[in-house]
């Protein structure tokens, strides 16, 4: 413990008297990896003791869901010799250790790839990758069980923060919020291309919170018989405002593997969920086949490698290859994954094929960028960087 208490003393100390305005840019880079490196050892160690908490007792009583839910992620640790050594050894985050052990624990035949993607991969694209694996080891039955337990348990919060905001939380079945996103996508969209004409820069996080106020908007006018407001809405709104019986008329995207969409639940190695979310039960994407836009975006018995085209337009056989492949932005470092834009790496123009291997999703600013600056993408999906096109000639043959 002596020791321990030192190194929070000198570290402490160290962030106190912490001057970055001293260091140059490369001396910048190496901090941020070494806090890096601190934060990731600090929260190990903080998940290692807690592993003797709970075997002492001491925390007893305490009752509280995170505390309870970082006591099992513990004992999982404990459990699963490769995951720990793996943390101690500095190659895992808390959360990373918390999402491999949750993972392992449903299937512990997964643990080494796992593992292996952990080197790679953001957290973002490892937590899903887990949550794949949890679902996929799942029975019937408990898959069916856990989506009901999911709608029991449904809810939104309304809270009211000291510094004036407002915060809403909901929470319920992934295909319900799922609906909800992908009504909100049409308005998005439109307000995007208005802030992108008004040259204005706004977040995507903050967009989406417009989209829903618009729509909260439109959906409270409408109720006022002839009110003038309505007439002014955009043209997004008014298409949402259309539906199919009682539902929004909206597109939800789902991957699934053909011979679990035949059988009805999944096996290890295949996939059944929302894309950009996570996994749902296969009789959820059989059910929102018959209540909401539903595409099915994994391909049986197609080499889609194959497919090539030498215009523009992509195939929907290329396009479904492509969507399933680039589950994110594949540029190194960004995993977002929502509005995502089909690149053609090599331009048609230049004389790129539509063709796999010419093709790739990036989010919007790093397409734009790429668009702007007549760059081309080089390195494996996933870990590409943006350069010249002289560079790209140099660097030979892109990903297959």
């Amino acid at each position: 413990m002596e020791v321990l208490e030192r190194t929070v003393s000198a570290t402490r100390c160290l962030v106190s008297n912490f001057d970055p305005a001293a260091l140059s840019g490369p001396d910048a880079r190496i901090a941020v990896e070494l806090f890096s490196s601190l934060e990731k050892l600090a929260s190990v160690g903080k998940l290692l003791a807690a592993g003797r908490l709970d075997e002492t007792g001491a925390w007893a009583g305490g009752g509280h869901r995170d505390v309870e839910a970082f006591l099992a992620a513990a004992r999982r640790v404990k459990a699963q010799p490769r995951v720990e050594t793996a943390m101690r050894a500095g190659g895992l985050s808390g959360a990373q250790t918390d999402a491999i052990s949750a993972a392992v624990n449903a299937d512990p035949n997964a643990a080494d790839a796992l593992l292996e993607l952990a080197k790679t991969s953001g957290f973002k694209g490892l937590k899903a990758e887990c949550d794949r694996v949890t679902a996929a080891a799942r029975s019937r039955d408990d898959e069916a069980d856990n989506y009901e337990r999911i709608h029991r348990e449904r809810n939104l919060k309304h809270q009211a923060c000291r510094d004036g905001s407002g915060r809403i939380e909901i929470r319920g079945p992934l295909d319900r919020t799922a609906q909800i996103m992908a009504a909100l996508e049409p308005l998005e969209r439109e307000l995007f291309e208005q802030n992108r004409t008004t040259k204005t820069i706004v977040h995507p996080d903050a967009v989406a919170f417009d989209a829903m106020v618009a729509m909260a908007e439109h959906f409270a006018r409408s109720r006022a018989a002839g009110d003038p407001g309505c007439d002014s809405e955009p043209a997004a709104v008014a298409k949402m405002a259309r539906t199919r019986g009682a539902r929004p008329l909206a597109m939800i995207v789902v991957h699934v593997s053909h011979a679990a969409y035949e059988r009805g639940w999944t096996e290890p190695g295949e996939i059944c969920e929302i894309e950009g979310l996570g996994p749902v039960p296969v009789g959820v994407a059989r059910r929102l086949g018959s209540d909401a836009i539903l595409k099915a975006v994994v391909i049986d018995g197609v080499d889609v490698t194959r497919v090539s085209h030498l215009g523009r337009t992509i195939p929907a056989q290329l396009r479904t290859a492509i969507e399933v492949r680039d589950r994110t932005c594949v540029i190194e470092g960004c995993e977002i994954d929502r509005h995502l834009q089909i690149d053609h790496n090599i331009p048609v123009a230049a004389g790129g094929f539509t063709e796999l291997a010419n093709l790739a999703r990036i989010c919007h600013h790093h397409h734009s960028t790429k668009t702007l600056r007549d760059l081309r993408r080089v390195g494996p999906l996933g870990e590409q960087r943006l350069v010249t096109k002289s560079e790209h000639v140099r660097a030979g043959p892109g990903p297959e």
